[in-house]
């Protein structure tokens, strides 16, 4: 007898939802997502860099905090790309972005964790295409800082290791790979 109710098949669409969702077959609660402590205001979807040292004494287990990216930020500077939370619930005035408030528990998906997570996409993107994050509010792609981008150009910098995954249209949330 067949149940016809029941799902037996899995559909990889290769796109998420929404801006920092994660698009793994894994618990949303991924033991691959670090916590660290923002010292700026973060938003979610967009890479973020390293702050300073921590210095607090509590759970937290990294050793810096992070920060959205500034111009002289450096690949190697890069820490990963934030995720949809809980405290992601305000929006930011000028973008209706999702927002992570100053010295908050921030959640980001980390560069060689392989986790996939949704971005904005600014443009056509391609399966495998090389990934690069503004740094820099006047940059090539004319893209806000954090935000990632298939090409290279001024005040962009290579997310090493990072790849778009799957295609997806300009305007759209697509996938990149860290």
């Amino acid at each position: 007898m067949t149940v016809p109710f029941v799902q037996n098949q899995v559909f990889d669409t290769f796109g998420a939802r929404y801006l920092g969702q994660l698009n793994t077959f894994r618990d949303n609660h991924n033991s691959d997502v670090e916590s660290y402590i923002s010292e700026t205001i973060t938003f979610v979807g967009r890479g973020v860099v390293r702050g300073a040292l921590t210095t607090a004494i509590d759970h937290v287990s990294t050793p810096f905090n992070i920060t959205a990216a500034v111009p002289a930020s450096v690949s190697a500077n890069i820490v990963g790309v934030v995720v949809q939370s809980q405290r992601a619930s305000l929006a930011d005035q000028t973008t209706n972005a999702p927002i992570i408030p100053t010295d908050s528990m921030t959640g980001v998906a980390p560069l060689g964790s392989g986790l996939r997570i949704g971005v904005a996409a600014s443009v056509t993107i391609t399966h495998g295409q090389a990934v690069f994050m503004a740094v820099n509010a006047t940059n090539a792609a004319g893209i806000s800082v954090g935000e990632f981008h298939n090409v290279a150009g001024a005040g962009l910098v290579a997310v090493t290791g990072a790849t778009w995954y799957g295609a997806a249209t300009a305007g759209s949330v697509g996938l990149i790979e860290v």
